[in-house]
């Protein structure tokens, strides 16, 4: 099967590590995260200076649901990074730092580096959605908001941006934007079922504080 040519190119192969981390992704797919978390591990193990392994059993952390061990392991990798990633890989890496500071409560730390993942990567609308989270959850209302309008500028067809934006402005109980922003949400994605129940609710409220 497919686990098995692999093991036959990692025994041929000089460098053997990207074949050993494919072969975890190959199989998380196949077995699910907790084994692919396990081959990790190990490669971790053998591995005590590879930044890429301890990037990838983040990931994989992270999609098993236990963001606090994936926290741990990305930064982990930060630190034991010697130049070893390449642009992309350190970027994607310290954009998963961030977001996994948020999940976990660790603000100041999330928005330090989610600061740093956007001046260096202008393009990366989830930061600037994971930024707004922070200072949401720092109740600085207005720089959530400004982040969200950023990110609507960069990509103004992710639908999740506007559902982000329309909960902020719910928010702060500006139910007529809350509404126009859940309706381009739905529009652009008119399978969000949780998203039309939102836009559902707010229309509600539009109609009780704004009526005609």
């Amino acid at each position: 099967d497919a686990v098995m040519l692999y093991e036959i190119a990692i025994a041929k192969s000089e460098n053997k590590l990207p074949l050993q981390l494919e072969k975890a992704k190959l199989v998380s797919s196949l077995k699910g995260n907790d084994s692919g978390v396990d081959l990790l591990l190990d490669l971790a193990q053998e591995n005590p200076k590879e930044a890429l392994v301890y990037k990838s059993l983040s990931e994989h952390l992270a999609e098993a649901g236990d963001q606090e061990k994936a926290l741990q392991a990305a930064s982990h990798a930060l630190k034991i990074n010697n130049n070893s990633l390449s642009r992309k890989d350190l970027l994607d890496l310290k954009y998963q730092f961030g977001k996994l500071s948020v999940e976990q409560g660790q603000l100041d730390q999330a928005i330090k580096v989610l600061e740093e993942v956007i001046l260096k990567s202008p393009g990366n609308v989830d930061a600037y959605l994971d930024i707004s989270k922070a200072y949401n959850l720092r109740r600085d209302h207005q720089k959530a908001l400004a982040f969200v309008q950023q990110a609507i500028e960069i990509a103004p067809l992710n639908p999740l941006a506007y559902k982000e934006a329309g909960l902020l402005y719910k928010e702060g109980k500006d139910y007529v934007s809350a509404e126009s922003m859940l309706r381009k949400a739905a529009e652009l994605n008119p399978r969000d079922l949780e998203g039309q129940r939102l836009l559902a609710a707010v229309v509600a409220l539009n109609l009780i504080h704004n009526p005609q």
